[in-house]
């Protein structure tokens, strides 16, 4: 009885398994054949690659949808309320991650603080994410289109656009169990073409958020960061947060490749970028944003409440002339011989016969732009034809104003759409209305073109005639066809371009050949006297900061050059414009990969793509490049920028040092004083990374930046410290700025020099001036005449190897002449800090002067020793490394006579420092008058027998000292050194009086800091007085020796 009882209980068990596993095998076929006819659903659409991308197919749907854009009128714009109060927030998820846990975490994070979210979600991705659709619906939140594939923004054709909209809209209804009416795709633009076609795919309104509310993994660093985002919001605000990384600002540039796509190569340099670990998970990105919200009370609102504008008041409010702008094509880009036809003006029917039945013969395609006012049936003609109808406004006439623009753009389009064509072009008329046409032409989603008709035929031209010019067009067809070139409209070229077209092996040998092994000069500053110099800027990732700082510039009138890797030209079109319409510049900055090798022919296709893109998209050329210091080693590369006739250019220094990336604003104080001993230069490239500051990353457009207060302080320390400050206004005074110019303006000016020095002979080791006498009377004699003493060195202390007798000779006093003239002479070396106010304030005064160089450094700054030639100076020597002629004691109360090892020292010494001034301004003139003399002045005024027969020997015709030493170096008050200048210095002091052929001794080093403001005040007082001033060479040759010494 027990068996049997067990055994039915065994029984009924079993049938129990039975009937579940049945049940749920019922389940998973139910699940699986839902999962099928879902996948059939989208897989009646569209075809998924093998990498991923998605092509829908074409069908007659396609073709009803295009009727349906061309009557519908363009769906609601759903943007928020800048200026609402209270603040709000409504949040939208776009996409959905490919990790299912995170997309349920995050799901359930908004559920928990009870926040009615909105998910825009793409319908592949709803696809294989049924279940999750359902938890988002149950939880509150709301489901919204996310498009079909999040691609839609890169849709070509209406068409396409059309059809990717209403699929997605149909699988999204049968996901969901609804209508879907609202649209958010990542990138998508807000121009009446998008929102046609929204409205053609059977949405009601479109999301179109601000570009700065859009949240990705890698938009905060830590919870403070979101949590100051979060601070900043204003009014009622929608933010996007992008749960697949695909949510981006609107990006209007079109997709163009090189010819031969590349694989970038892993830069190794710290300094290009600062690196930065991006370790922050998405949950815990969402989570900041959301913890910020809610410890700020910001009141959350579903999308459903945030504000609706129609598309005319959205478009409207956002039509400005500093608006989104179309990019403008001149040609297209294609590496297939493909050229396109436009023709305008078309009047008549038999016009178009005419043109046609060419047409026609040639095989050829064609766009005719036309009016609104151009006839109707005419029009019907040239569809029904199968040429292309394309928008030249709705009366041809172009406008400055930019609402007017757009109802010219926008009227000739719809004109065109009601009669079944589909535009895609507007002809710009007028470049001088070009930024209120491409704004009109963005907002109506048109293309604006400039045929630019070249001469030699080029792939992806564009050319335009009047419709009347028959001759000229079939001559066109004729050069087509002999090229081998297919002609066609421009819509069709437009939608078949994205290539650069490729620079073959025949034209790269062909440019080399050309060349004949030509290497471009690498320069690190450009060889100029002009007063100016360049600021150079790379690593243009950071919108903010490139136009923080473009804006800095120009508050100083200054502009830049930035250097663009082809990738950022190709990416950031919107901030190159913003760049380039302040008046900076953009060259290049070279980037090697697997096609841009490094090597001849690497760059030269790195500068045929980039050149080739930049007139293309910028209607630009730019003429310089950057270089490493590594790079500029390489004679192919250089041989390759110059075969393109650019400069190659490095920097003169990198004012963002290595280490630095932490710096803040209150650290740049510390920084500026590490960098204290940097002194700008004429012709200088000082160079900024736009990219290195850590604490610029997640700055917003318009806000400060570190990197722009970083120029900011460059231009007032380094720069406005070179120009003369007035002594009366205690004010500086413009003509002695230094101006910030581009590197192609430094280049173009007319002050830029070419070193071309011939060899000298006027002063060698073996020139034995006073060897060659035959007796020591000839050559003391010869010492006497041109030696000018001074008023201090008169004793056997001071003048040692002299005899009494011969010290008695020579001249004591100084002076060159006794006519009302002064020789105002500066010695030693400088910085542009210290010798351009002295040169601003001699040229302010029509002052000419005799420099006597210590050439030591001048291989540092030889554009500024060429200025002082430049502007009419006398240059004379000071030797080169400061060695007196005769060895003082230590208290300098006696000296003795160079030792034989120090006079052939000395005499090398000698001929060294004049080498150095004949390389730099030995080719210089100014009105007939060499600049470099044979002059030479004595280091500390101190001589001795045998120093002065060194000096003479090499070449030297005169030796001067001088009757004034003003000891300038030591002053430490203007006003003091004022009155001995005017009044003298007594005979216990300096011991000189300013006179009749005085020799003053100045300078020019940044020590003697009151002599520029000093000859500012007494030059004009001694031009009252009678006075002119000369160079030492204009009187030297009249010089008679005074023996007698002259007191104060």
């Amino acid at each position: 009885m027990k068996r049997r009882i067990k055994a039915s209980k065994l029984k009924g068990t079993g049938m129990a398994v039975f009937i579940a596993v049945a049940i749920t095998a019922l389940v998973l076929i139910f699940i699986s054949v839902y999962r099928v006819v879902k996948i059939y659903q989208i897989s009646r659409y569209t075809d998924v690659k093998v990498d991923g991308t998605v092509k829908t197919r074409s069908s007659k749907t396609s073709n009803r949808l295009v009727e349906i854009y061309q009557k519908s009128a363009p769906v609601d714009v759903v943007t928020g309320d800048a200026n609402a109060s209270p603040r709000s927030v409504s949040l939208v998820f776009s996409g959905l991650s490919s990790d299912e846990t995170m997309n349920a975490k995050i799901l359930k994070m908004v559920k928990a603080r009870h926040i009615n979210a909105a998910f825009a979600v793409p319908a592949i991705q709803a696809r294989g994410n049924s279940g999750f659709i359902k938890k988002i619906k149950k939880s509150g939140c709301t489901v919204i289109s996310g498009g079909l594939n999040e691609e839609e923004q890169n849709a070509k054709a209406v068409k396409t656009l059309c059809s990717h909209l209403y699929k997605s809209h149909e699988i999204l209804g049968g996901e969901t169990g609804g209508k879907v009416q609202t649209l958010y795709v990542p990138g998508m633009k807000g121009d009446i073409v998008t929102l046609k076609a929204a409205a053609a795919g059977g949405y009601n309104q479109m999301v179109l958020p601000a570009d700065e509310d859009i949240v990705t993994r890698s938009t905060f660093k830590n919870k403070s960061e979101a949590a100051a985002y979060v601070q900043q919001l204003t009014g009622q605000r929608i933010v996007i947060i992008s749960l697949d990384s695909k949510a981006e600002p609107v990006n209007q540039e079109p997709t163009v490749e090189s010819a031969k796509p590349a694989i970038d190569k892993q830069s190794d340099l710290d300094d290009k970028k600062s690196k930065v670990e991006k370790t922050v998970t998405l949950d815990q990105t969402v989570k900041w944003v959301l913890d910020a919200l809610n410890d700020q009370k910001v009141e959350m609102d579903p999308l459903d409440k945030v504000k609706v504008q129609h598309a005319a008041d959205y478009i409207g409010a956002n039509l400005k002339d500093d608006a989104d702008q179309a990019v403008v094509y001149r040609s297209a880009l294609t590496n297939e011989k493909r050229v396109a036809l436009c023709v305008r003006g078309l009047s008549s029917r038999a016009q178009y016969d005419r043109l046609a039945k060419l047409l026609k013969r040639y095989k050829a395609g064609c766009a005719f732009f036309v009016t609104s006012a151009t006839n109707r049936q005419l029009k019907k003609q040239i569809h029904a034809d199968g040429y292309a109808l394309e928008n030249a406004g709705e009366t041809g006439m172009a406008s400055r104003d930019v609402q007017k623009m757009y109802q010219e753009v926008v009227g000739g389009a719809q004109s065109l759409q009601k009669m079944g064509a589909n535009p895609k072009a507007y002809l710009v008329y007028d470049p001088q209305c070009l930024p209120q046409i491409r704004a009109a032409c963005f907002a109506v989603g048109q293309i604006p073109v400039e045929p630019q008709n070249p001469k030699n035929m080029t792939k992806g031209a564009f050319y335009l005639y009047d419709a009347q010019d028959a001759a000229d067009i079939k001559a066109l067809l004729k050069q087509a066809r002999r090229g081998g070139y297919q002609v066609e409209s421009v819509g069709a070229l437009i939608d078949a371009s994205g290539t650069v077209p490729e620079l073959t092996k025949a034209e790269l040998n062909k440019r080399r050949r050309a060349n004949a092994g030509k290497r471009a000069v690498y320069h690190t500053e450009v060889p100029t006297t002009e007063r100016a110099l360049a600021f150079t800027f790379n690593n243009l990732g950071n919108t903010a900061v490139n136009l923080d700082v473009a804006n800095r510039l120009k508050s100083h009138g200054a502009k830049g050059t930035f250097f663009v890797t082809f990738d950022e030209m190709r990416t950031e079109g919107d901030t190159l414009e913003q760049l380039m319409a302040m008046g900076n510049e953009i060259g290049l900055d070279f980037q090697s990969n697997s096609t841009y090798t490094e090597d001849y022919d690497g760059m030269a296709r790195y500068l045929h793509d980039c050149l080739t893109y930049m007139k293309w998209r910028y209607n630009k050329k730019p003429k310089v490049i950057m270089l490493s210091a590594d790079y500029a080693k390489n004679k192919g590369m250089l041989e390759a920028v110059h075969a393109y006739h650019m400069k190659a250019v490095g920097a003169s220094r990198s004012m963002i040092t290595s280490g630095t990336a932490k710096t803040t604003d209150a650290d740049l104080p510390k920084i500026f004083d590490q960098l204290k001993a940097v002194r700008f230069t004429r012709g200088g490239l000082e160079y900024f990374n736009l990219d290195y500051y850590q604490n610029d990353k997640d700055k917003r457009d318009g806000e400060k930046t570190v990197t722009g207060d970083m120029v900011d302080k460059a231009i007032g320390q380094y720069v406005d410290a070179i120009a003369f400050v007035s002594p009366t206004t205690n004010q500086i005074e413009d003509g002695s700025r230094y101006k910030i110019k581009t590197v192609s303006e430094l280049f173009d000016l007319k002050k830029v020099y070419k070193l071309s020095p011939k060899k000298q002979h006027a002063v060698t080791l073996h020139k034995d001036v006073l060897g060659k006498m035959n007796s020591s009377k000839k050559q003391f004699a010869y010492m006497k005449d041109h030696y000018v003493g001074s008023n201090f060195v008169v004793n056997d202390k001071k003048l040692p190897g002299f005899t009494n007798r011969e010290i008695k000779q020579l001249d004591k006093v100084g002076r060159l002449t006794d006519d009302k003239v002064l020789f105002l002479t500066f010695d030693d070396w400088g910085t542009d800090q210290s010798i351009n106010k002295i040169l601003y304030v001699l040229k302010k005064h029509h002052v000419k002067a005799t420099f006597f160089v210590l050439t030591q450094h001048v291989d540092e700054n030889p554009n500024l020793l060429r200025a002082i030639a430049a502007d009419g100076h006398e240059i004379a020597c000071h030797s080169n490394t400061h060695v007196p002629l005769s060895d003082a004691n230590r208290d300098y109360s006696r000296y003795d006579s160079l030792t034989g090892k120090e006079q052939q020292a000395m005499r090398k010494d000698l001929v060294t420092s004049y080498n150095k001034l004949n390389r730099y301004v030995g080719d210089v003139k100014v009105g007939g008058r060499k600049a470099l003399s044979l002059n030479f002045r004595p280091p500390t005024l101190a001589v001795s027998k045998a120093g002065l027969y060194q000096v003479f020997d090499v070449g030297f015709r005169y030796a001067v000292s001088g009757n004034v030493s003003t000891n300038d170096y030591k002053r430490t008050d203007l006003n003091t050194y004022l009155n001995v200048m005017q009044n003298g210095s007594p005979s216990d002091e300096d011991d000189f009086k300013v006179t009749n052929g005085s020799v003053i001794v100045m300078h020019m080093t940044e020590n003697a800091k009151y002599t520029a403001q000093m000859l500012d005040e007494m030059i004009p007082k001694w031009q009252s007085e009678g006075y002119r001033f000369e160079r030492v060479d204009q009187a030297v040759d009249e010089f008679t020796p005074r023996r007698e010494r002259e007191r104060n």
